[in-house]
């Protein structure tokens, strides 16, 4: 069915109902990512630091990523729209701009209390627009 009769005979067309089905790995290959971040040296940088697939297999970062929902929460959201999830950040801008005027910072403790909402709130907002922009890229079409 792809339109309704809405008010006034007019046709309300159903766009939205159709879901796009989209591979992560798939946009990952096709962008060739993969690739650049095995040329960047990323891999390499992080093997030196100590962290090898090994070390990830001894510590089950996966397995616990798995069990805490991490795994299925990062599907959801590649299934949304990147613009969706951006505006998901606006309530943290706001939060990070109450904080900044509502909190007093009249001593060390109530201070500490407000950067550390001020940060929280700063660090939620660049992560969900950031990663908004980001999922929104690799959803396009080319």
């Amino acid at each position: 069915k792809a339109w309704e009769k809405g008010l006034g005979s007019v046709g309300i067309f159903l766009e939205d109902d159709e879901k796009k089905s989209f591979s992560l790995v798939g946009r990952l290959a096709d962008r060739k990512v993969l690739s650049s971040v095995e040329q960047s040296g990323l891999l390499s940088a992080a093997e030196k630091a100590g962290l090898t697939l090994t070390k990830v297999e001894n510590l089950k970062l996966l397995s616990t990523a798995e069990k805490l929902g991490v795994l299925a929460l990062v599907e959801d959201a590649f299934a949304k729209d990147g613009a969706t999830i951006s505006s998901y950040s606006i309530p943290f801008l706001l939060g990070a701009i109450a904080s900044l005027v509502l909190i007093p910072t009249d001593n060390a403790a109530v201070a500490t209390v407000h950067w550390a909402a001020t940060g929280v709130c700063l660090a939620g907002f660049t992560a969900l627009f950031a990663g908004g922009f980001v999922i929104k890229s690799l959803q396009e079409d080319d």
